[in-house]
């Protein structure tokens, strides 16, 4: 029988999370939620490129930039932009069209489970950063580009790119 973790609280979202990132953001959330006495929430865990779609529909041309232009602007985010009617706006249809169609990249951590995006607390961010840095893991804080989490992926995983 698997041992209840009360210091984290997964939402239904554990099911095809790569273990040793359950285990990791596990460790680091017991550490955080002794000294901190509240859980860690994990808000989103492995998405469907549908999923997918629809989170990036929803975003604005500077938050995609933002969290997916890294190192250069990808076809797919190019494509998104450029397909948005003149009030802003794309459907996630379309998005997962594009996303289907694009000619690389990975998109997300989150489609092959290797990334979790966790609520943020309303106090000791920091040391919940910290934390889980400490466990090696790769954490981005997304408040800044208006997205409530911290993505929390696993460094070395293998990616694949998914396109269904």
């Amino acid at each position: 029988m698997e041992q209840q973790n009360t210091a984290i609280e997964w939402n239904g979202c554990r099911a095809g999370v790569d273990p040793a990132l359950v285990q990791a953001v596990e460790r680091a959330a017991r550490v955080w939620s002794a000294e901190i006495g509240r859980p860690v929430e994990v808000a989103s865990g492995v998405r469907t490129l549908r999923r997918q779609a629809e989170l990036m529909a929803a975003m604005s041309d500077a938050q995609l930039h933002g969290l997916y232009s890294a190192g250069g602007v990808p076809d797919y985010v190019r494509r998104i932009c450029e397909l948005r009617s003149p009030d802003g706006t794309i459907s996630a249809a379309r998005v997962y069209d594009v996303l289907r169609q694009r000619h690389g990249g990975y998109v997300s951590r989150h489609l092959f489970g290797a990334a979790v995006d966790l609520a943020v607390p309303q106090i000791a961010v920091p040391e919940l950063v910290d934390a889980l840095l400490q466990q090696g893991l790769a954490v981005l804080d997304e408040r800044d580009r208006g997205i409530h989490c911290l993505h929390v992926s696993l460094p070395g995983a293998p990616v694949r790119i998914v396109r269904r």
